[in-house]
């Protein structure tokens, strides 16, 4: 016999009292299958006389074997009398255990109960998307960027977008500090890599020049002792390398090896698709995101 209870919107459980014959008769398949492996001195495995299995098994033992046993079953048994769906795994409760009687309770995740709105005049709207010859300009200036070669610039001065190869140290207060000296290293000006202040202070330098510079670490910054600390950098500028864009030509093109892209106008216009696909589907989840939303 069972009862369903509705708990809340989405929560509901089911208390299921066990038939005293099926309790009986499931305590007594538990035990069974617990003597089978009770040993007994002076008698074989499984073979020793009940009354004596009884003092070796304990009733608590047989009981919950007893429930492990006959849970599943009940759980469909009641779901099909309630006709419950369920949407989740179900949680067993043991209300009443006795060699005499046993209670279960299920607790059950269900559907919920929806009330609809007024969902009919809710418009689906998609803004129109657009791509421009400078967007397509852009992405082919970052295909040359990707093959571009890196230049020793002989003469002039570092400029945005140049690789500056520089030793560097770090004063505070006039003394240096741990992690603030490097020889030799390659930095992209423009890249934003270093504490701000840095790079922009590389501008306009020649090969071989030395120069310091002071910059102030942000408030935020790693290592609590310089945090928010005005230090000054010694730079000593070895090399500039400036980077050489390949011509934009067919060959370039076919050296993306784009399926189909052989020729200038090809790229342009694989870029042109390809940016208003990847739009039109960030516009349409935009859409359906609201709309959501809405719902």
């Amino acid at each position: 016999m069972s009862e369903y209870r509705k708990i809340e919107n989405a929560k509901a459980e089911i208390v299921y009292e066990v038939a005293p014959e099926k309790w009986a008769e499931a305590q007594e398949r538990a035990f069974n299958k617990l003597a089978r492996k009770v040993v007994i001195k002076g008698f074989r495995k499984g073979q020793a006389p009940k009354n004596l299995v009884k003092k070796a098994v304990s009733e608590s033992e047989v009981m919950l074997d007893a429930v492990e046993a006959i849970a599943q079953g009940a759980l469909e048994e009641a779901l099909e009398e309630h006709k419950v769906e369920l949407i989740d795994r179900p949680e067993l409760k043991i209300d009443k255990l006795t060699p005499e009687a046993c209670t279960l309770i299920f607790g059950l995740s269900v559907k919920p109960d929806v009330t609809l709105g007024d969902y009919r005049n809710i418009e689906y709207v998609v803004d129109t998307v657009k791509v421009t010859d400078e967007d397509v300009d852009a992405e082919i200036r970052s295909d040359l960027e990707r093959k571009a070669d890196l230049e020793v610039k002989e003469d002039g001065e570092v400029a945005e977008g140049d690789t500056a190869v520089i030793d560097y140290e770090g004063f505070k207060d006039g003394v240096a500090f741990e992690g603030g000296k490097d020889e030799n290293h390659e930095l992209v000006i423009g890249s934003h890599s270093f504490i701000p202040g840095f790079e922009e202070q590389l501008i306009g330098m020649k090969t071989g020049e030395e120069k310091d510079i002071t910059v102030t670490f942000p408030e935020d910054y790693h290592a609590e002792e310089l945090k928010g600390v005005e230090v000054v950098f010694h730079i000593v500028l070895h090399e500039i390398k400036t980077k050489v864009l390949p011509e934009l030509d067919d060959e370039f093109v076919k050296s993306l090896t784009i399926e189909g892209v052989e020729t200038v106008e090809q790229l342009k216009e694989h870029h042109k698709n390809s940016l208003l696909e990847n739009r039109q589907k960030d516009a349409e989840n935009k859409a359906t995101s609201e709309l959501l939303d809405k719902l």
